[in-house]
């Protein structure tokens, strides 16, 4: 539940998102899993679908962990990006 202040810039609460590029920084990652953004989902399934009509690069899909339901995509760099949905309650 956060507000959009512009294409690249995301606040949520008092943290305030800015995804940009950089003009040091240019082609596929040598190391994808070196830093990873995991976001928290509510619906891993409806997640997965929408994912999949934009037609993302599924590293892993969603799989139980000790946590709960963990996936990981390739965003459009390569960079990977985790979802985690978290068992209910927690």
């Amino acid at each position: 539940n956060g507000t959009r202040e512009s294409d690249n810039v995301v606040q949520i609460g008092d943290l305030r998102l800015l995804l940009a590029p950089h003009d040091k920084v240019s082609g596929p990652s040598g190391q994808p899993e070196r830093i990873m953004i995991n976001f928290a989902v509510d619906d891993a399934a409806t997640f997965a679908a929408h994912a999949d009509t934009l037609g993302v690069e599924w590293i892993r899909p969603f799989e139980s962990e000790p946590f709960g339901l963990l996936a990981t995509i390739a965003d459009p760099d390569g960079n990977f990006v985790q979802f985690v949905q978290h068992p209910t309650g927690v």
